[in-house]
């Protein structure tokens, strides 16, 4: 079986319907998902001492993240997939047309199994 076909049939996001929202809307939302985001950015890990923290500080450095809460689990994945993966387009290293339909369709499926990497290796680091 081939990697493209695998990284082809991954599920994906539709785009919206609705091409034009209202500001009200906009503004609703993006306020929702913040206060979302600082709830949960307060959340500890449960069973995650104080202290453990500390080994991962040189990580958190590199990551660009701070370990201990439920947002650092869940965002932390998909960003260092993406970034790595721009870079290595963007420096040459994998060869992908992203101004095509075929190389986005391949660039995001290579994201989704870099978001897959990481969450392994998060959760083997905890």
């Amino acid at each position: 079986m081939n990697i493209k076909n695998i990284l082809y049939n991954l599920p994906e996001v539709k785009p919206p319907v609705e091409k034009k929202l209202a500001f009200n809307t906009k503004l609703k939302w993006t306020l929702i998902i913040l206060g979302a985001f600082f709830i949960l950015a307060n959340i500890p890990l449960f069973g995650l001492a104080a202290n453990s923290l500390e080994r991962f500080q040189y990580l958190a450095i590199i990551l660009g993240t701070d370990f201990g809460s439920i947002i650092s689990l869940g965002i932390g994945p998909i960003v260092m997939a993406s970034i790595i993966l721009q870079l290595l387009v963007g420096s040459g290293i994998l060869k992908i047309d992203t101004s095509q339909p075929e190389g986005k369709r391949y660039f995001q499926g290579l994201q989704k199994l870099g978001v897959l990497v990481f969450i392994v290796f998060e959760a083997l680091v905890y």
